[in-house]
């Protein structure tokens, strides 16, 4: 079968040469990018700001209460069996008593037994 429509789809449309979108559509579609790009930056400067919050409250804020102090032996280091017994001065760690500096170091022999 022979067409004789030798110029079908040879043709050209004279409008698919003009541009589609004029300067004043660039412009606008450039300033209307510009705020949408400028707002997407500052809630997500927002959104950084909130992370970089830091809290420093306690979690029992709400449940602290004042203690009686009375309860408490002040001005001495109190030491403590786990029966709630003091702790007598010939059974403490010396060593850790003198350097930090809760006791000062006593002699182990009087002056007397020195001489």
């Amino acid at each position: 079968m022979n067409t004789y429509n030798t110029e079908y789809g040879t043709g050209k449309n004279p409008a698919a040469a003009i541009t589609r979108v004029g300067r004043k559509n660039e412009i606008m579609e450039r300033e209307i990018e510009r705020q949408v790009m400028k707002e997407m930056q500052e809630r997500k400067d927002k959104i950084e700001a909130r992370n970089q919050e830091r809290y420093f409250d306690t979690t029992n804020r709400e449940n602290l209460t004042a203690q009686d102090m009375t309860a408490n032996t002040i001005g001495r280091k109190v030491m403590q069996t786990q029966d709630g017994k003091l702790v007598s001065m010939e059974n403490r760690d010396e060593t850790f008593i003198n350097e930090t500096g809760m006791y000062r170091r006593t002699a182990k022999a009087t002056d007397a037994e020195l001489r």
